[in-house]
């Protein structure tokens, strides 16, 4: 099992999914804003969030040794949302991917976890991150901007279902 790991920040940890964290996956991915911006993941219950962690996150240290982290305020340890690196295979290189449960919004927590991935990133040597949005996206897209993302284009319509625009920060 590839080791993951942790990001600290002035009020963050970033770490590593696992199995204990699938009710936590389970109502992130679920929040209407999530459905909307990332999509149905099919995350229903237990099982299905298991099955997405192993899948996904999970699948993604091993391959790759890099992935969605889970985001927790480090004074309490209670989760707030994910920030971390996704490799597909239609972009050169990783891309950023944030979320957050609703009430944990508008505080600058998914700026302090994306600025802390992106150094990360840096200090492994990648030359640079995507980032992935749907244009009507405003809060990611201007969090996206403010973490030095600059608009790229839209991705092939044959790429992904719906539109979606490119950014990139190269270092």
């Amino acid at each position: 099992m590839t080791k993951i790991e942790s990001i600290e920040t002035e009020r963050l940890i970033l770490e590593a999914l696992t199995l204990d964290d699938a009710d936590f996956v389970k109502d992130l991915f679920n929040d209407p804003d999530s459905l909307r911006y990332i999509g149905d993941k099919q995350i229903y219950d237990r099982a299905s969030s298991e099955r997405y962690l192993l899948d996904g996150p999970m699948a993604s240290y091993e391959n790759y040794g890099f992935g969605i982290l889970k985001v927790s305020v480090k004074s309490t340890g209670v989760p707030i949302g994910c920030c971390g690196l996704l490799q597909r295979e239609y972009l050169a290189g990783p891309d950023i991917g944030f979320s957050s449960l609703p009430q944990f919004r508008g505080q600058g927590y998914l700026y302090e976890a994306g600025s802390a991935v992106l150094e990360h990133a840096k200090a492994k040597s990648y030359e640079s991150i995507y980032g992935i949005v749907s244009p009507d996206n405003i809060a990611s897209i201007k969090l996206l901007k403010k973490l030095g993302l600059d608009y790229q284009g839209p991705l092939p319509s044959d790429v992904e279902e719906r539109t979606t625009d490119v950014y990139c920060i190269k270092f």
